[in-house]
């Protein structure tokens, strides 16, 4: 799945309406959407929580997901790495888990589960 497709389903996982990729664009890089949360009194501004934390956790709150981050066991050597699950209410198992080495990876790592996650609800949706 390209990153256009997974920010389009993820978009269509709640309801939000892409104007246009910004994808391309080197000091954008995000969708401009219609009535976005970072720009509440504009009528369009920008979306990705690929790469924005608030993006994110806006996304994740919609689906109802439950995040657990999990800190590498030895950061140092890198033999265990830490792990990004997502659950979904009412769900019995993880509907992803991401794996990162270090702890400042953590955060990307986050932002990938999440946002892929509900791609995947976002394309399975008729």
């Amino acid at each position: 799945m390209t990153e256009l497709e997974m920010l389009t389903f993820a978009a269509k996982a709640v309801g939000i309406t892409i104007v246009r990729s910004r994808l391309d664009d080197p000091l954008q890089r995000d969708m401009l959407v219609q009535n976005s949360a970072r720009n509440p009194n504009q009528p369009t501004g920008p979306w990705n929580p690929r790469e924005d934390d608030g993006d994110a956790l806006r996304l994740a709150v919609e689906l109802y997901f439950h995040v657990n981050v999990f800190t590498p066991i030895d950061d140092e050597t890198d033999h265990y790495p830490g792990f990004v699950e997502i659950w979904r209410e009412g769900g019995d198992d993880p509907l992803i888990t991401g794996y990162f080495k270090h702890s400042e990876e953590r955060y990307a790592t986050t932002r990938l589960a999440i946002s892929l996650t509900a791609a995947q609800i976002g394309k399975d949706m008729p």
